[in-house]
């Protein structure tokens, strides 16, 4: 059986190998070099519902966030905008930057104003539901009650997991469990943009 890779990230000391069919794969180094799968942690993972395919550049987007992963510190400072000069951001001056950087689009530099560009696809309260969203598309959450401008953007990235800058600390990050974390909040919005 051939598997199909739709993209690997390294999580701490381990690689997650995240198969086409929804799995993945959790493998760690060794001391010879070679990655082996854990013993113990089961290879596959149930897939969710498969959202529809993506394109190239939302493939570029992913890929820049994941490149990315505990790159910089987190501040709400006016450098936030350019972290590649200053060394921090926050959650949207890192979504901002990532459009830009990838596909040249000003989608807004903050959440008050990316909520309202692009196109919306869903909102609501609870799980989000997966099949209607794309790798690339932008999560804005309310934590406590609704507002217009929400407290927090994320990015999806595939199956039940999102990447993006909440601090304290090194940003950004996975944020695992989808279903969970959009349950948790108040309510949540989904734009597209490419």
């Amino acid at each position: 059986m051939t598997a199909v890779v739709s993209y690997v990230a390294k999580v701490n000391d381990a690689m997650h190998i995240h198969l086409a069919d929804g799995t993945t794969a959790v493998c760690v180094p060794t001391t010879t070099g070679v990655w082996l799968p854990t013993v113990g942690v089961p290879v596959t993972t149930p897939a969710p519902p498969t959202p529809p395919p993506s394109t190239t550049v939302q493939n570029s987007l992913v890929a820049w966030m994941v490149a990315h992963i505990g790159v910089y510190a987190y501040s709400q400072a006016s450098g936030r905008l350019t972290p590649d000069t200053s060394g921090y951001t926050d959650c949207s001056g890192l979504t901002y930057y990532c459009y830009k950087t990838v596909t040249g689009q000003n989608i807004g530099t903050w959440t008050g104003t990316q909520n309202t560009h692009g196109t919306a696809i869903v909102s609501g309260s609870g799980a989000v539901p997966e099949a209607q969203l794309v790798i690339g598309d932008l999560i804005f959450y309310n934590w406590s009650y609704y507002k217009s401008s929400y407290d927090h953007v994320d990015m999806y990235t595939g199956p039940n997991q999102a990447i993006g800058h909440g601090g304290p600390g090194r940003g950004p990050t996975y944020k695992n469990n989808l279903a969970s974390r959009t349950a948790y909040a108040h309510d949540w919005k989904v734009c597209r943009y490419v």
